[in-house]
């Protein structure tokens, strides 16, 4: 055999060339970067962690058909959103219940249908964007039914009306629900045909006695001037709505709509100077012909232009307390007073503040005619557009009650500058740039300081 040229036998060539091929697949190995563990699991994913929160405290309003401006019902909506829900909940601007349960105003019960997301719910969607929002494992997602009145037995719809020009209308239209018998209603809900121009709407019964004058002077579903309503015997106010109202269900409790009894629509439109789709705005109801365990019926306090109701305020003019909002001013404040007439008993169901746009606050206590004080409701981040009737989660035999000689006291506080958002929205309506003088009033862009409440009268 040939020797190669380096001197070495092939048979040493060759255990040569295996040392170093061996040596240099140690070497790969040792230099290599590591990498063969697997990544680490993420700690929140969308399917089994995030979404069963979106789904039940946002989707009823975020989904498909939805008010909701985007859809959070799928995993890449979500993702795409998941910052402007972050901001969102972390400001507690959504999910939009403004009751709060602290401050100077802490009521000692909690409200039925909360909403709003729970810290450990906070803190699973905090952590599924941290870890780069990963889907996890498919599962199927059931979304909740779009906001409506479970069980409705009569879905009532005036004549369409089209509101146009600079001044607020007040509106009504007659509706019939054609009872029979007597029936209680135990629960209703209004939905808006153009929510651009609807203020707010406020629902009264007309007694079966004067339905067919009614009816031949006016007609079933048409409009009318509301002053001819003003003042009816035997009307009793039965529903009010306004921007963000949810059905309004009040379970075993009622109120008395009598056989051949009618109703009355009163619609509030503000059409800020544009012309307008027409408006057909329809109201849900659920009528019981068995009685029900309590009756209700409601009551409001505030809207007070003047003493002794009205309290001094830091901005009145030198004439005594006015209700009035400079303008520039981020502080202003009214405070009223009202003595509850004698013998009352009312224990209250549900509280409904209502204020405009330049309204920020608004707190309700009732002052015990033996020196306790409690509070009623307090909605301190006051967003107009987020309206809504609050019940309390408390037995009727549990419910807080206000007795002749309490005193109710109303605070509304008022935010007149550019930073608010809704005086910009207030006077682009007008036409306006700056912050102008506010004044109690019912158009829009007034103000008002009124809540109202669903009682029940507890006297014999």
């Amino acid at each position: 055999m040939r020797a190669p040229r380096d001197g070495t036998t092939v048979a040493g060539g060759h255990r040569m060339r295996l040392l170093i091929l061996v040596f240099a697949v140690g070497c790969a190995e040792q230099v290599e970067p590591p990498g063969t563990d697997p990544p680490p699991q993420p700690r929140a994913t969308w399917y089994q962690d995030v979404a069963p929160i979106v789904v039940q405290k946002c989707a009823g309003c975020h989904q498909p058909g939805g008010i909701g401006p985007f859809d959070l019902t799928t995993f890449e909506s979500a993702s795409t959103f998941a910052l402007q829900v972050q901001g969102a909940i972390a400001g507690g601007i959504m999910p939009p219940f403004s009751a709060e349960v602290g401050g100077d105003c802490a009521p000692t019960h909690t409200w039925k249908d909360d909403p709003r997301v729970t810290a450990e719910e906070k803190t699973a969607i905090d952590i599924w964007i941290e870890d780069g929002r990963h889907s996890g494992e498919f599962v199927d997602i059931a979304l909740p039914p779009l906001p409506e009145l479970a069980g409705k037995t009569h879905s009532l719809l005036p004549n369409p009306y089209v509101t146009q020009g600079e001044t607020d209308e007040f509106v009504c239209f007659l509706l019939d629900p054609q009872t029979t018998t007597d029936t209680w209603l135990t629960g209703w809900h209004v939905r808006p045909g153009n929510a651009k121009v609807v203020h707010h709407a406020v629902v009264s019964t007309l007694p079966a006695s004067l339905m067919p004058a009614a009816k031949q002077a006016v007609g079933v579903g048409n409009s009318f001037a509301c002053s001819a309503a003003a003042g009816v015997d035997g009307s009793i106010l039965v529903g009010a709505w306004a921007p963000g109202g949810q059905p309004f269900d009040s379970g075993d409790v009622g109120t008395k709509i009598g056989a051949g009894d009618g109703l009355i629509v009163q619609i509030h439109y503000h059409p800020a100077g544009q012309v307008a789709d027409p408006d057909a705005t329809a109201l849900d109801l659920r009528l019981s012909t068995t009685q029900p365990a309590a009756e209700y019926r409601l009551c409001a306090f505030g809207n007070a232009d003047a003493p002794p109701a009205l309290q001094p305020g830091k901005y009145d003019p030198a004439s005594g307390p006015k209700f009035e909002i400079p303008p520039n001013v981020a502080d202003g404040e009214e405070r009223m007073l009202f003595t509850v007439p004698s013998g009352a008993e009312l224990a209250v169901l549900t509280a409904f503040p209502h204020m405009h746009y330049v309204g920020v606050e608004q707190a309700v206590w009732v002052h015990r005619a033996g020196g306790a004080t409690e509070c009623l409701v307090n909605v301190n981040k006051w967003n107009f557009d987020w309206q809504r009737q609050y019940t309390i989660d408390a037995p009727l035999d549990a419910l807080p009650v206000v007795r002749g000689g309490d005193t109710v006291e109303l605070r509304c506080r008022y935010n007149n500058t550019l930073a608010n958002p809704f005086v910009q929205r207030a006077l682009a309506d007008l036409g306006l740039s700056s912050p102008i003088t506010v004044e109690l009033g019912e158009q829009t862009t007034n103000e008002m300081c009124i809540a109202l409440f669903a009682v029940i009268d507890r006297r014999p």
